[in-house]
């Protein structure tokens, strides 16, 4: 949930150096389903729990 709620609504830096990062416009639930499945992929994938 938390990377949905970040990329509807944005997050304020707190532990990168590149700046907040705005809401995501345009993205639809099925986007976000599918970024989110990515990234738990990757995560698997590199021993990432």
């Amino acid at each position: 949930m938390a990377f949905v709620m970040a990329a509807q609504r944005g997050v304020q830096a707190h532990h990168w150096r590149f700046g907040d990062m705005p809401p995501q416009e345009g993205l639809t639930e099925g986007d976000l389903k599918a970024i989110v499945a990515y990234v738990r992929e990757m995560q698997r994938a590199n021993g990432i729990q």
